[in-house]
């Protein structure tokens, strides 16, 4: 099983108040609850502040494609065990 965290957008007036982790926290919670063992994610490379909030819950970067319309994109991944 595998989850996917499809998007997070945060208000400019609102950045820097964790709610990009707490949403990733509450992936988690999904992923326990269906008995996922992974969970794939999208970031721009360019999003330094995603790639840092994924990375520091255990994500990491697999591959780096071409992706909605040609926009370059890390695909990251995060499997169980590993928080």
């Amino acid at each position: 099983h595998t989850i996917t965290f499809d998007a997070v957008a945060v208000d400019p007036d609102w950045r820097g108040y964790g709610f990009h982790r707490f949403f990733i926290d509450r992936a988690f919670e999904s992923m326990d609850r269906s008995g996922a063992s992974k969970m794939l994610a999208t970031v721009s490379p360019d999003n330094r502040h995603s790639l840092d909030n994924f990375a520091a819950k255990g994500f990491k970067i697999i591959d780096t494609r071409i992706k909605y319309g040609g926009l370059k994109r890390h695909i990251l991944e995060y499997e169980a065990g590993r928080r």
